[in-house]
């Protein structure tokens, strides 16, 4: 009851995953802007990741997140399609710079080719496919 309280009283007052996209960096890249105009990109992204691990069953993998400045990465998580799998980005302002998300199981991206989802709710904030000559073992791989 508490709980739904609260959430209830957060809908009504548009904070945290609640708050409008302009205001979380949430949403498509015209959000707010003048017509015909693109609106600042969330200064979140996905950038690198060590996908194929020297370990056994790919134990070990992360993906990694670049922050352009602060940011409440609270709601943010990484998704794997195939798998189902979640791995939720720390709640709360994370300093600017890389930040990086480990899988603490067994590897669930695909060594010949994958796509790694950064989700915000049920919202695809950016996407990250691969081909496997990227995904080398022991190797890290940022994007372009």
């Amino acid at each position: 009851d508490l709980y739904m309280a609260l959430a209830e009283r957060a809908v009504a007052a548009e904070r945290g995953i609640w708050a409008p996209a302009h205001a979380s960096g949430a949403g498509d890249a015209t959000d707010g802007a003048p017509e015909g105009q693109k609106a600042a990109a969330a200064p979140i992204r996905l950038h690198c990741g060590l996908l194929n691990p020297t370990a056994d069953n790919d134990v070990g993998e992360w993906v990694s997140v670049m922050l352009d400045e602060p940011y409440d990465t609270r709601g943010y998580y990484l998704f794997d399609m195939g798998s189902g799998a979640i791995f939720r980005l720390p709640a709360g302002v994370q300093p600017a710079g890389e930040l990086i998300i480990p899988n603490p199981g067994q590897g669930v991206w695909n060594n010949s080719g994958d796509v790694v989802y950064l989700m915000r709710g049920g919202e695809v904030m950016d996407s990250w496919a691969y081909e496997g000559h990227e995904a080398r073992s022991g190797e890290i791989v940022c994007r372009d």
